[in-house]
C-alpha cells in the first residue's frame, strides 16, 4: 500500500470541524436548560413512583389498623 495511515481514502464534500477542549464551555446552559429539564423529567416519571407508593402506604395503614384491632385493649 505504501500510504500513511489516515490518508487511505479521500472523500470530497465532507467537512470536519473540531473545537479545542480549551475553548469549550463545560457547563454551558446548565442553569438555563439543565435544571428545567430535570424537573420536567421528574414530573413525567412521577406517576411511576406515586402509584406504587400509594399502594404501599395503603397496605401499611391497613396492617397497622389490623394490628391495633387485634390487641385486647382496642376500643371502638
Amino acid at each position: 500500500m505504501g500510504m500513511k495511515w489516515g490518508a487511505l481514502a479521500r472523500m470530497r464534500g465532507v467537512y470536519q470541524y473540531s473545537l479545542s477542549p480549551l475553548e469549550q464551555k463545560a457547563f454551558a446552559g446548565f442553569i438555563s436548560a439543565g435544571i428545567p429539564r430535570t424537573f420536567d423529567r421528574i414530573l413525567r416519571k412521577s406517576w411511576a413512583i406515586s402509584i406504587p407508593l400509594a399502594i404501599y402506604l395503603t397496605i401499611d395503614l391497613i396492617e397497622m389498623q389490623r394490628d391495633a384491632m387485634s390487641r385486647k385493649s382496642y376500643k371502638k
